[in-house]
Order: structure tokens, then C-alpha cells, then sequence
């Protein structure tokens, strides 16, 4: 990174991935600082190019522009413990992510998810994966297969990065575990609404929640919106606002976080409304968003990876398969009770 270049902005570091792929092993260490103290990051050079995002902006906007019966052709499916990851359409409120929350002392965690989705699983856990008819949206699920694939890219580069910078692990840590590509993509639709009745900072389109992945990477629009709590100040949370379509946002998941026994911050976050201003008009403007959420293989189990534990500083937490963990995570979000593992 130039010395001229900001290497932080508000409270979230800047990672540049140049020069990562001929062997810039200085990424690796500021990288695994980022998600020790911060648990987020801007991420830039990763490979993916702005046309890339505005291309998947694009579709996601068609998409969410199809008339209501089209989109119900491709429902998700209800979340059971048979099918607890699947994906689709699922409409305005159908999700409420506060609901797995750790902890009680949620400000948000009262609050719907003012939000529309089309979720692509056709990688994860082998569910099923509702798509719109091609007639509907000629070229739709080609489009997001290729944008999945430079996702997964950028997913590799930050597991190996984390293994480079983090102390006692091998590069190729992560690899194994992740060798069966179950991640998962939303192309997210943050409607155009009237403007809350009060400025309150805890009208949220999105309540404050963590994700509970291994790590997620997200594409925003120029609305923006995102805000991160502060670690060092609990209840604060900064705006993470949107800076080039391809500089995304990086976060640790509450299962890298078990795994790192704690040594990793998965940090909570909250989608807010952009403030109302003298030349607003009588609807606030809607929100477009891309997030990939990076899941571990289903059947791997996960126990606090050596070297962050000791007689002093015991693991935390019990081993557990990714599959139990997801899928309780996943059900408590569309109803069931919140789960305490």
C-alpha cells in the first residue's frame, strides 16, 4: 500500500490485496490484525472489477423488478429442520436476523428486517434452490453463477490471508475445510418507504445482528446505510459508507469467531435509513446490496484451532459440525427460539 493511501476509514481498516498473489505476506498480518481487533475491513484489489458489481446491481434490480407473481414462482421454501438452508425469493419481513443475537441486551432486537431477497444456495449444504423461470429473467442464473465464482475467489484470498497473519497455523489452514464451496449469495432490495415519523438512530432496515459464517463479504450501493459497533464502545454503532462498487466489506462470522476460540471479533452491525435532508423527497431511497456469505464444509467439525487455547486460556466452546450450527442459527432467524450454542 503507498504511503500516501488512508489505511483506515472511520473505524474500519483498508486491506489492499495488491501484490497478494506474488507472496505480499505483510497482507496476511495486517489482514488477521483487522479481524482480531476489528472483525471488519475494506477490502480493494481483490480481482473484482467495478463493472463486475454494477453488472450484478443491475440484474439484482431486474430481478426485484419482476412483477409479484413472477417472483412467487421462485419462493423460498418454509425453513424446517429439513430444509433449514434453501434458496429464493422471500418477501419484505420474512427474515428477522436479531433474532440470533447473542446475548439479550440487543437495542434492535424487537425489530423486522425491512428487506426483500433473492438468495443463490445452489452451493450450499446441498439444499434446494428455487430460481425464476428463464423466460422471466433470460440470463438471470447464469449471471449469478458467474458472480458466485468471483466471490469464491476473494473468499480463498482472505481464508489465506487469515492463515498467513494468524500465529501458529499453517497457510493452508482453512483449505480444507472449506473445500466443498458452501456459500451462499443474496441479492438484497432495501425498499423505497416514507421516512420514519422521528430521526431516532434505532429506525433500522436491518436490526443489529452478527452473521454467523465463516466470514462475509459484501457489495454496497451509493445509499449506504451499514454501520458497525464499535468494539471499544459498546452501543456506538460508525457508518461503514460505501466507497468504490468494488471495495467490499469484509466481517468475521460468530463461527470463526468459536473457532478462533474468541481470538477473532465477530462484531454486530445494523442496516440504518440515510438521514433526511432539506431536499429529501416523501420517500426514502431504496437500497440495493450484495453480500456472500462464506460457510465451512457441512460435515467438518470445528474446535478451537491450536494454539488458542492453553491451561490458562481453556477452548471456550464444545466441538460442533457446521451443519448442526448453521442450521440452528438459520431456524432461529425465521422463528424458532434463538439457539444457545
Amino acid at each position: 500500500m503507498a504511503n500516501d493511501t488512508p489505511t483506515t476509514l472511520g473505524l474500519l481498516p483498508i486491506i489492499d490485496f495488491e501484490g497478494f498473489d506474488q507472496g505480499n505476506t505483510d497482507i496476511g498480518k495486517q489482514f488477521f490484525e483487522a479481524c482480531r481487533d476489528v472483525g471488519f475491513a475494506y477490502l480493494t484489489n481483490t480481482g473484482i472489477a467495478d463493472g463486475d458489481v454494477n453488472t450484478i446491481f443491475d440484474w439484482s434490480r431486474r430481478f426485484h423488478s419482476l412483477p409479484d407473481e413472477a417472483k412467487a414462482k421462485c419462493k423460498i421454501l418454509p425453513r424446517t429442520a429439513e430444509t433449514p438452508r434453501c434458496g429464493g425469493y422471500s418477501g419484505i419481513g420474512q427474515e428477522q436476523v436479531t433474532r440470533i443475537l447473542r446475548g439479550e441486551d440487543n437495542p434492535d432486537k424487537n425489530s423486522g428486517d425491512n428487506k426483500q431477497s433473492f438468495d443463490d444456495a445452489d452451493g450450499s449444504y446441498h439444499y434446494p434452490n428455487n430460481w425464476p423461470d428463464e423466460e422471466d429473467l433470460p440470463g438471470f442464473r447464469a449471471a449469478l453463477q458467474h458472480w458466485s465464482d468471483l466471490c469464491s475467489a476473494v473468499r480463498n484470498k482472505a481464508l489465506t490471508a487469515l492463515s498467513i497473519g494468524m500465529p501458529g497455523i499453517d497457510k493452508g489452514f482453512f483449505d480444507s475445510y472449506h473445500s466443498h464451496q458452501d456459500n451462499y449469495l443474496r441479492l438484497l432490495h432495501y425498499p423505497s418507504l416514507p421516512w420514519p415519523a422521528t430521526e431516532s438512530p434505532d429506525n433500522t432496515r436491518t436490526g443489529a445482528h452478527t452473521d454467523f459464517g465463516t466470514l462475509t463479504l459484501l457489495f454496497q450501493d451509493n445509499v449506504g446505510g451499514l454501520e458497525v459497533e464499535d468494539p471499544k464502545r459498546p452501543g456506538v454503532f460508525v457508518p461503514a459508507p460505501p466507497v468504490t462498487p468494488s471495495t467490499c466489506v469484509f466481517n468475521i462470522g460468530d463461527l470463526l469467531q468459536r473457532w478462533s476460540n474468541d481470538g477473532l471479533r465477530s462484531t454486530t452491525h445494523r442496516v440504518a435509513p440515510p438521514r433526511r435532508s432539506a431536499d429529501s423527497g416523501p420517500l426514502q431511497p431504496e437500497r440495493f446490496s450484495l453480500p456472500y456469505f462464506c460457510g465451512a464444509d457441512a460435515e467438518a467439525i470445528v474446535k478451537a484451532i491450536p494454539g488458542t487455547f492453553s491451561e490458562t486460556n481453556p477452548a471456550k466452546y464444545p466441538p460442533i459440525s457446521v451443519r448442526e450450527y448453521v442450521d440452528r442459527h438459520v431456524l432461529a432467524m425465521y422463528g424458532a427460539e434463538p439457539t444457545k450454542a
